[in-house]
């Protein structure tokens, strides 16, 4: 499925799925009320479909995500040789040793400096990772990197950028199998596997109104296409963690949220924000005459379990910390063309969005995008500064105000989007929006996600058609104001939120406004006639 029938077809998706939330939500017409459970379900499964693009999977047809597993699954099975440096220059030379015939690439990104440079030029780097190796451990990483094609402009990538304790985990999958097709096939169905649990975790805490908004959200969100990761390798743990950690929450099991929010902080540091609104909202209840025993809890399982976590990743190599520290601060100072985040439509200059900083030779050679992100970043970093202050405000405002420990915790989607500029396929973390309120949150998002499709649509065609060079930027700043959009929105009716449904069972489906006086059947708010008002 090429990318522009994707567009259309996500379109058609979203649209469709966005009236059936609308007639939900009024209660009408009456084929919606009668057989609601069953339109739930449906939407749930057409979230799960859309993910992957219904059969048609990336845009050669193929289920598995090679490029990213060559990183995550080569990248952590010789990480004690390769480590972070090593990848791109020691697979060039087993590649000419086994393969002399293939011309060496011109270029490489030298992964000590992030720098693309001539071969030529690593060649000292090159002889010092390859003296890393013993023999044995050589001939088969050779075997390994040379047993499927590796397109050149693979090594103009950024590298493996796991943190010590993910590369732990997936070398417990990694190490001890080779790099084949059928290694590859296994590894890449742990996500589906995962996603899978997390969607029982939300259906089991929250319903089935919010899980089939979550399964929309995911399948059908411009920021976890399967273009992205799928078919990758444990690319979606850190999500799945956050998912885990929200249903605990709601179910009162506030020391596994912790466990599973320390897991999702050490093998992507970001999500270590969404801690921030859950202190907030125990400190307002401290405040009200609640105990502080809450905070107390999750906060020594968190630090307890962070602190395990580095230790594992400290342990497999003790030198990965310091190294992963710097490349991740180096990392998160650029902004690169398909960066998500509130700042982004605010640093992005026309030439940019025009695609004229873009070489023409490859789409990895980003320093003058990313010196231009920085410029405009400097020249309008008061405006900056206001526009996240407000946001963040607004955000720490409703954790304050916040009618469960879940719902709180959600707000950290905001943190994130205001406070950093994550690569897209981190958007997926979007897909935690429909936990709050899950009609309305799920429609305004796809809402949003419309828009999203219908301007990659248009770059797309504008770029065919002459008028600019496709980019990153021209895509990813109007979807970082559409998100930034459905966020302010989602924010803006935060405080209306009612307590949360006491006594349910896992077959619910609460949580959203249904036109519909037969509450017995539809499930209720605290177990009497109140029904729980969820407008579009």
């Amino acid at each position: 499925m090429s990318q522009l029938v994707e567009c259309i077809v996500k379109l058609l998706v979203a649209s469709i799925a966005l009236i059936a939330l609308i007639a939900l939500s009024r209660g009408r017409p009456a084929f919606f009320v009668q057989h609601r459970s069953r339109i739930l379900q449906g939407l749930t499964l057409l979230g799960a479909l859309a993910y992957i693009n219904f059969g048609g999977l990336h845009t050669d047809g193929t289920a598995w995500h090679l490029w990213d597993q060559y990183h995550y699954f080569v990248g952590s099975k010789y990480f004690p040789e390769l480590k972070y440096d090593g990848l791109y220059v020691a697979t060039i030379q087993a590649r000419r040793e086994t393969h002399p015939e293939l011309p060496p690439p011109a270029r490489v990104r030298d992964l000590r400096s992030g720098e693309l440079v001539p071969l030529a030029s690593v060649a000292d780097h090159t002889a010092q990772v390859r003296s890393r190796f013993s023999d044995d451990r050589w001939q088969q990483f050779s075997a390994d990197v040379s047993r499927f094609y590796l397109r050149d402009d693979i090594f103009l990538d950024n590298g493996l950028k796991a943190t010590p304790t993910h590369i732990q985990v997936l070398r417990l999958f990694s190490s001890w199998q080779p790099f084949r097709t059928r290694s590859i096939a296994l590894v890449a169905m742990l996500d589906f596997l995962l996603l899978g649990i997390g969607g029982y975790a939300v259906y089991r805490a929250f319903g089935l109104t919010t899980l089939a908004g979550v399964s929309l959200a995911f399948g059908i969100g411009f920021c976890s296409r399967y273009y992205w990761l799928g078919g990758a390798f444990l690319r979606h743990d850190w999500l799945v963690a956050l998912l885990l950690a929200a249903a605990c929450l709601q179910l009162g099991h506030i020391k596994s949220a912790a466990a599973a929010v320390a897991y999702a902080s050490m093998v992507r540091i970001f999500p270590v924000l969404f801690v921030l609104p859950l202190v907030v909202y125990w400190l307002a209840k401290y405040r009200s005459g609640h105990s502080i025993r809450p905070l107390v809890a999750f906060s020594s399982v968190f630090a307890l379990s962070a602190v395990s976590l580095f230790a594992v990743g400290w342990l497999g190599q003790p030198d990965a910390w310091p190294q992963s520290i710097s490349g991740l601060i180096t990392h998160a100072r650029t902004n690169f063309p398909n960066s998500v985040g509130l700042r982004i439509p605010f640093i992005t200059g026309f030439a940019n969005l025009h695609g004229d900083l873009v070489n023409p030779s490859t789409l990895y050679d980003y320093v003058d995008i990313s010196r231009d992100y920085a410029r405009l970043l400097s020249a309008r970093l008061w405006l900056v500064i206001l526009v996240t202050a407000i946001f963040v405000g607004l955000t720490l405002r409703a954790a304050w105000r916040a009618p469960t420990p879940a719902a709180a915790f959600v707000l950290g989607i905001a943190l994130v989007f205001a406070l950093t500029a994550p690569t897209c396929y981190y958007g997926t973390f979007f897909a935690l929006l429909p936990l709050v309120r899950p009609v309305r949150s799920t429609a305004v998002f796809l809402g949003a996600s419309i828009c999203c499709y219908i301007a990659a649509a248009l770059v797309l065609a504008l770029s065919n058609a002459g008028y600019l060079r496709l980019n990153g930027a021209a895509v990813f700043a109007p979807v970082s104001l559409f998100l930034a959009i459905a966020l302010v929105d989602w924010l803006l009716h935060y405080p209306r939120q009612t307590a949360p449904i006491a006594n349910h069972r896992p077959g619910d489906t609460h949580g959203d406004a249904i036109g519909d006086a037969t509450l017995d059947r539809l499930g209720n708010l605290h177990g009497n006639a109140t029904r729980y008002a969820d407008p579009i």
